[in-house]
């Protein structure tokens, strides 16, 4: 096995994905996530700072097996094109592409915040005629949760973006390594879930120092993704205490609900 493709494994199995963007707080070991991911990102790539795009779609499943811990891994299609340089430019063709992770975050510090941790990472995979682009892309992220009410969750924070791949063409005797230049991001998240915490839609962006305002060609070093995704559960975990013995509800809204009913309860009674 040669050196780029030992990186690029080592890449790969180092950078488990997280989905900063999942209300976490709604998931428990009783909890299963299913998701769409659909993402646009630009980079500049190699010495000559070229600008190139990569474009992948996933289906991802997302489970906590602990509480503070999301792990998730997705299958789906990538594809990634490079602009004009040297009177070439490669578009390539939609390739298979897989995405795994895991992501932390901490109990909440006050009644709205939280601290997150993770990395994202994904497999780019194109072709094009004879030529093909085989890499490693790892997003790892650090940053912090603001929990506005039940249905909105805000994050923003510092974020890693860095390509390591490969290029096989039909005049290329060994592949070619390709990198890209701006390897440091921030971010910001918006995810808005039900009230009953079911179904969710999440929105990000980040931004390199080096992000440009015409995005006629697509993100500049930057991107954009967006997730949609709804939690499936089999049944009410039991109650977990964190450090403070403070009790954790994943299901945030559940007391409320319960209150409520024996509300109703209450007044049924008085009626009779």
């Amino acid at each position: 096995m040669n050196k780029p493709t030992i990186a690029i494994s080592t890449l790969l199995f180092s950078s488990v994905l997280a989905a900063s963007g999942v209300p976490v707080e709604d998931m428990s070991p009783f909890t299963l996530g299913i998701e769409y991911q659909g993402m646009i990102a630009g980079q500049t790539i190699t010495r000559a700072s070229v600008h190139s795009l990569f474009r992948p779609h996933y289906l991802t499943v997302r489970y906590a097996p602990l509480p503070y811990l999301l792990v998730s891994a997705g299958a789906g299609s990538a594809k990634f094109s490079i602009a004009e340089y040297d009177s070439t430019r490669f578009d390539g063709n939609r390739g298979i592409s897989a995405a795994i992770g895991l992501h932390g975050f901490t109990p909440r510090l006050i009644d709205f915040l939280m601290i997150t941790a993770g990395t994202h990472g994904y497999l780019l995979n194109s072709t094009q005629d004879d030529y093909r682009y085989i890499a490693a892309v790892a997003d790892p992220v650090a940053g912090v949760r603001c929990l506005i009410g039940d249905m909105l969750d805000i994050e923003a924070g510092a974020k890693g973006h860095i390509i390591y791949g490969r290029m096989n063409g039909p005049a290329v005797t060994d592949p070619l390594t390709f990198s890209n230049n701006n390897r440091i991001r921030g971010y910001l998240s918006m995810t808005l879930h039900s009230f009953s915490g079911g179904a969710y839609m999440s929105l990000s962006m980040d931004l390199s120092p080096y992000a440009e305002p015409d995005w006629s060609d697509g993100p500049y070093e930057a991107s954009l993704s967006l997730r949609i995704g709804a939690l499936i559960r089999t049944r009410r975990s039991d109650a977990i205490t964190d450090a403070k013995e403070k009790k954790v509800d994943y299901f945030r809204n559940y007391d409320k609900m319960k209150e409520q009913q024996e509300k109703m309860a209450d007044e049924m009674r008085k009626r009779r």
